[in-house]
């Protein structure tokens, strides 16, 4: 039984670091689609974000089911583990879908902006090109 614990509270703090650089990511990421976009900048900023969003899509993809895994099983054989842990394992995959949702209506709204911040781009151009 006491090796149970031991292997237990191993896999507890590996996942635990593991879910934390998850739910930083999520957290970062979310702030980053959350910027208002008004000039170029800012769409250059949210388009890096956008791209490491779906750099990590995959890696989460499979990560996710391995966290969540490893937490039933603590459950399960009774390895002790704090309530918020259980909590942020719990709401860790809605955090990640809602991401996920963020991301796909800050990339319909660039989109949206896209023929605007072209024509400013050519009438930009075209002023820098007569002066």
């Amino acid at each position: 039984k006491a090796w149970l614990m031991q292997y237990g509270q191993g896999a507890r703090l590996k996942y635990r670091s593991v879910m934390s650089e998850v739910v930083d990511f999520v957290d970062d990421a979310s702030k980053r689609l959350a910027r208002a976009i008004k000039d170029l900048d800012d769409v250059r900023f949210v388009m890096a974000a956008l791209k490491d969003i779906r750099e990590r899509e995959v890696v989460m993809d499979l990560t996710l089911p391995d966290i969540e895994e490893c937490y039933v099983l603590l459950s399960k054989f009774s390895v002790p583990v704090a309530v918020e842990e259980t909590e942020r394992v719990d709401s860790m995959r809605y955090s990640w879908a809602r991401l996920l949702a963020l991301a796909h209506e800050v990339q319909n709204h660039l989109i949206q902006v896209q023929p605007i911040f072209h024509r400013n781009l050519e009438q930009s151009v075209e002023v820098f090109q007569t002066e």
